[in-house]
C-alpha cells in the first residue's frame, strides 16, 4: 500500500535518536528477475506522489535505484523487442488481439504492446527468459533515454540547468495587485544574456 510507504518515510526519524546512526530501510528482493517490475511499480507511485507534492520526482529515485521502464518510451521498447522475438508474443498469450490492442489483426507485427502489460505476463515465464527480458529492456531502455536526452526530447522529467544569466533589459509587462503571494508581484520581460548548453 502506497500510503503505508510514504507514512513509514516520514516516520523514520524519531526523536532521541542518535544522529551518527541514520536510520535505514533495507529492501529485499529475491533474485527473481520478475520482481524487478514490483519494485518499478512502487518507484512510479512514489515518484508521481513526491512531483504532487514537493514538486520533486527524483526523491523517490533516490531511495529505489534501478531503471523503470513502465512509461511511453518503456512500451516502446517492448513493443520493438517482442517484433524482434515473435515467440515469446506467442508464449505470453499476446498473439491474439484483444480489446484495446492497437491493429485490428492477430498479426502481432502491427500491434504496439504495454510494458506494464508484458512485464506481468514475463512473470510466468522461466527465469531464464526473465532474466534476458529485464536485461535486454533495460539497455534498450537506457540506450534510447541517452539518445533522448541528448537530442533534448526527453519529457518525463524536468531538467534544471544553470544558465548563469544576466539580465541586461527590463520591462514591466504588468503591474501586480500586490500582497504576500509570489503570484501578486509585476509581470516583467526580460532580455538576459546567458550560457548556450547545445551547441
Amino acid at each position: 500500500d502506497i500510503n503505508t510507504e510514504v507514512q513509514k518515510r516520514g516516520r523514520i526519524n524519531r526523536t532521541g535518536q542518535l544522529e551518527e546512526i541514520p536510520p535505514i530501510y533495507d529492501y529485499v528482493s529475491s533474485a527473481i528477475p520478475a520482481e524487478k517490475r514490483l519494485n518499478m511499480m512502487l518507484r512510479k507511485k512514489l515518484k508521481s506522489l513526491d512531483a504532487n507534492t514537493s514538486s520533486n520526482q527524483k526523491n523517490s529515485s533516490n531511495l529505489l535505484a534501478g531503471e523503470d521502464f513502465l512509461n511511453k518510451y518503456g512500451d516502446q521498447v517492448v513493443t520493438d523487442y517482442l517484433h524482434e522475438n515473435l515467440d515469446l508474443v506467442k508464449d505470453l498469450g499476446l498473439d491474439k488481439a484483444g480489446r484495446g490492442d492497437a491493429g485490428d489483426s492477430d498479426d502481432p507485427t502491427g500491434r504496439s504492446f504495454e510494458a506494464h502489460k508484458v512485464s506481468g505476463r514475463i512473470a510466468i515465464m522461466p527465469t531464464e527468459v526473465q532474466a534476458r527480458f529485464y536485461d535486454e529492456i533495460s539497455q534498450r531502455y537506457n540506450d534510447l533515454v541517452a539518445y533522448l536526452k541528448e537530442t533534448d526530447e526527453y519529457d518525463l522529467e524536468l531538467e534544471t540547468h544553470d544558465l548563469q544569466a544576466t539580465t541586461l533589459d527590463s520591462s514591466m509587462l504588468s503591474q501586480g495587485k500586490g500582497g504576500r503571494s509570489a503570484f501578486g508581484g509585476d509581470v516583467l520581460l526580460e532580455k538576459v544574456e546567458m550560457n548556450a548548453l547545445k551547441k
